[in-house]
């Protein structure tokens, strides 16, 4: 609990007519609002479907957001939602307006105004920007409920008794299917780049490694579609700090033996980001005015200098007898569930090949020193029993400076993959590259 203030605004149209659900206040005609004591973040629609079905009174499907402005010094946050009836029938007693009766309200802030305007420019025009994600789309929930059913009955799980939300975003969308005869859930990521289709790499790691990995109970491999089982159990992220360095040592052990089956591992769907296809990405990347727009000219110049300084860096790291290995793109302790006393991974949509070291980034970015060195120490040592004659340190030391790069392109390639109003949820690869500047200069000063 934090002490913001979130005010959510339903975006509702009327499914027939160019109007939208309102409210009508003493002053005005409004949307629908309510107020949640708390600071939500816009990809939690677990938290925010019950509120806005409550404050409707119907069932309802958020698609996205088109709004938001806040006001950091009040602590408040104001954020308008699209949403869609459920099952499309109207509910009675509703006040239906044009749009432009709520934008009268002189009340309303610019940023809500524009977002609002520009959604009815689109409403008008009936065109839909090429990089939308699937689900923000009116009537994707209903074709992939209508496949959640059919694959549930095919499974022979019982009765299908609820679909929920669990998080929806620009990259990835989570659903929470339960039935009589237990829990499953449905995900979907995007098609970019350098995102794997999940459920058919699930399906084919999970061979390679069964109790590591989660097997899909059913896949839309043309959609990206899956459905997992419920992991049960607790997350690695509750666990003490003792468990939590047991996961580094399993991790480690795993990527030594991935090393041995690189084939296997791109057959499977990981993506190729080993040291040539790094090389090649850097000119594009200081290059790119999207991903760059939040520096500074001092550190925008100071990426310019370094560059045939890090093409160096990153040969030198390759060629050191550390072998290139899985890595699962996100790897922290909040992807990792222990599961009958086996480690079970999840969430592998940036499943890469390339240097391991470079999927320690929450162990580059922890705060805490203590915690830093123990889960370093459980990493490292695993390592340096497996390669003693390798200089594992000096790796390490390397891919501390150079991390920021490699997570630099992948949130880089998110951003050109995604739609230009979301993109302050995912814009931060200015973020990486500056822990990436950081890096070079403690190369430097030793």
């Amino acid at each position: 609990m934090t002490d913001w203030t979130t005010f959510l605004y339903a975006l509702l149209p009327h499914p027939d007519q160019p109007l939208v659900l309102a409210q009508s206040g003493a002053e005005s005609i409004a949307l629908p609002s309510v107020a949640y004591n708390d600071r939500v973040w816009s990809p939690n629609t677990g938290v925010m479907q019950p509120l806005f079905e409550e404050l409707i009174g119907a069932p309802v499907n958020i698609l996205g957001w088109v709004a938001v402005h806040r006001d950091e010094e009040a602590h408040q946050v104001y954020r308008i939602h699209l949403l869609e009836l459920r099952d499309g029938t109207l509910f009675p007693n509703a006040l239906w307006q044009p749009l432009e009766k709520i934008l009268e309200d002189i009340r309303v802030p610019d940023s809500l105004r524009e977002g609002l305007a520009l959604w009815q420019k689109e409403q008008h025009s009936g065109i839909i920007p090429e990089r939308r994600a699937p689900w923000a789309i009116p009537g994707w929930h209903a074709e992939v409920e209508r496949w959640i059913a059919n694959q549930i009955a095919r499974l022979g799980r019982g009765a299908l008794l609820s679909i929920e939300p669990i998080k929806s975003w620009s990259i990835s969308c989570v659903l929470k299917v339960t039935t009589e005869t237990g829990t499953l859930y449905f995900k979907v990521s995007r098609d970019l780049p350098l995102f794997v289709n999940e459920g058919v790499l699930l399906s084919r790691l999970a061979e390679l490694y069964p109790d590591r990995l989660p097997m899909p109970r059913a896949l839309a491999p043309e959609h990206g579609w899956m459905l997992l089982d419920d992991f049960g159990d607790s997350p690695v992220a509750d666990a003490p700090l003792e468990q939590q360095a047991r996961l580094m040592q399993d991790f480690a052990r795993m990527q030594m033996d991935s090393s041995r089956k690189i084939e296997a591992l791109l057959a499977a769907g990981c993506k190729d980001r080993r040291v040539q296809i790094l090389l090649s990405q850097v000119e594009p990347l200081f290059d790119d005015e999207l991903v760059l727009g939040f520096l500074t000219a001092e550190e925008r110049e100071q990426l310019k200098q370094i560059a045939p300084q890090l093409r160096a860096l990153i040969a030198d790291l390759f060629s050191l007898p550390i072998p290139a290995a899985l890595l699962h793109g996100d790897l922290h302790a909040g992807n990792v569930i222990l599961h009958e006393d086996s480690l079970l991974y999840f969430d592998w949509t940036d499943a890469a090949v390339s240097h391991p070291f470079f999927d320690m980034i929450h162990i580059f970015m922890e705060e805490d020193e203590s915690k830093r060195t123990a889960l370093q120490e459980a990493y490292l040592l695993t390592w340096e029993e497996n390669y003693p004659k390798a200089d594992v340190r000096g790796a390490w030391e390397l891919a501390g400076a150079l991390y920021g790069l490699y997570h630099a392109v992948s949130y880089q390639y998110i951003a050109h993959g995604i739609e230009e109003l979301v993109l302050p949820e995912l814009n931060f690869a200015y973020h990486f590259l500056r822990k990436l500047l950081d890096g070079i200069k403690r190369l430097d000063g030793k």
